[in-house]
């Protein structure tokens, strides 16, 4: 498995912006999906959060044809926050594998990622913590 960044940045180095992306760009969004179907993409908890919440209502896969891996420090709270944005949802989120990294160096999550034995190369996708982090 190779460890891959993918990202879109504005020409003022911006991200994000109240964590969502400041632009639709239905190109980028078309490319990110060409490059990261059939492998896995590693986010961070707020970054996912906000991914499954504003996900479109036409489709009831998130992230199809991916593996997600999401790192938080506090997986109890990840969960319930996920249960209470799918109550009313028929979203599946079955591909998302949660990792907890509160005792854990960059080395150990690697290790945990490594163990899930998930397809493709690994794309670390977001927010800017994970990007600092790796």
């Amino acid at each position: 498995m190779k460890i891959k960044a993918i990202l879109a940045v504005s020409d003022d180095y911006v991200i994000g912006y109240k964590n969502v992306l400041p632009w639709k760009i239905s190109d980028d969004l078309k490319k990110f999906k060409e490059i990261t179907t059939g492998h896995t993409l590693l986010l961070g908890s707020v970054t996912a959060l906000n991914m499954i919440k504003n996900w479109p209502k036409v489709s009831t896969t998130f992230l199809p044809n991916r593996n997600v891996v999401v790192l938080t420090k506090n997986k109890e709270r990840f969960v319930n926050d996920i249960t209470e944005v799918l109550q009313n949802s028929t979203l599946d989120v079955d591909n998302v594998h949660i990792i907890d990294t509160s005792l854990k160096t960059e080395v150990e999550v690697l290790q945990s990622i490594k163990n899930l034995n998930l397809s493709g190369d690994l794309f670390i996708a977001g927010g800017s913590k994970i990007y600092q982090s790796f």
